[in-house]
């Protein structure tokens, strides 16, 4: 009887905690989405099948991984109304490679605009936005084919070249 007692005590007892804890975890993404950092700086060259673009270690939550994004078409920079008044949009493939969870392909439309220069340094800033749509993906992310990809953010070199900033891929619905 004491031991059936104390059964039920710890019964009501987890019966109580485990929501109060559900409630507690902080949202994460679904399988359906997914916000990805790219570790700059990133490294400017070409790579198989790709004669110019960039490579860059990525993020997703506490999973690491590699990225390439291949410059599909040489735009130069025109007028535009945005920053210091030039802008272009670059046609891009991007691959995201989350091994052993899986790898996304997207094509995007890169915006990008001149928000600050020094020409007597060649020191500048530029802010990126991206717009496409997944077209194939592996393993744990084989649901986001199709979705929308978005994202950006701001990056800068130095006079020296280096880089900073802060730039992200946002891949599917992450609302």
């Amino acid at each position: 009887m004491k031991k059936m007692f104390v059964l039920a005590i710890v019964a009501g007892a987890v019966a109580l905690v485990v929501p109060i804890a559900a409630q507690a975890r902080p949202a994460r993404s679904t399988d359906d989405s997914l916000r990805v950092q790219l570790q700059l700086p990133v490294e400017f060259g070409s790579f198989d099948g790709c004669p110019e673009g960039v490579m860059y270690g990525i993020t997703a939550g506490k999973f690491v991984g590699t990225g390439t994004t291949c410059v599909l078409a040489d735009v130069p920079f025109s007028p535009c109304n945005e920053g210091l008044g030039f802008c272009h949009d670059l046609p891009t493939h991007s691959v995201l490679n989350l091994n052993p969870r899986g790898t996304i392909e997207f094509d995007a439309n890169q915006h990008e605009v001149i928000t600050a220069y020094d020409p007597a340094t060649g020191a500048a800033t530029f802010q990126i936005t991206w717009t496409g749509t997944v077209s194939s993906a592996t393993r744990k992310y084989h649901k986001l084919v199709g979705e929308p990809v978005s994202g950006g953010g701001s990056t800068s070199f130095d006079a020296a070249g280096n880089q900073t900033g802060h730039l992200v891929f946002v891949i599917g619905d992450t609302e």
